[in-house]
C-alpha cells in the first residue's frame, strides 16, 4: 500500500495510481498483490480505514482488466472487499 494511503486525507490519485499498477501487473504476468503494510499510519487512520481503502483499490483494479479468481486474507479484509465489490 502506498504511503500516501495512510494519510488522514486519502489522495484519491495515490490509489488511482496504485490500482493502475495492480491492473498493469494482472495484464503482463496473470497476477497482482495488494497488500497493507510496510509504513505505519498516521493516529487517527484505522485498521478499517486502511481496509476500504484496500478495497476500494481492489475495485479499480478489477474494473481495469477481468480475472477468474480473486484471493482475500483476512476477516476484516476479505470483508471490506467484498462489501466493496457488493
Amino acid at each position: 500500500m502506498p504511503r500516501g494511503l495512510f494519510e488522514r486525507e486519502m489522495r484519491e490519485d495515490i490509489l488511482v495510481r496504485w490500482a493502475e499498477l495492480a491492473a498493469s501487473a494482472l495484464h503482463e504476468r496473470g497476477a497482482a498483490l495488494l497488500a497493507i503494510g510496510g509504513e505505519t499510519p498516521v493516529p487517527g487512520v484505522t485498521p478499517a480505514t486502511l481496509a476500504d481503502r484496500l478495497a476500494q483499490a481492489v475495485e479499480l483494479t478489477l474494473e481495469q482488466c477481468a480475472t477468474a479468481r480473486v484471493f482475500l486474507e483476512g476477516g476484516a479484509t476479505a470483508a471490506a472487499v467484498v462489501g466493496q465489490l457488493g
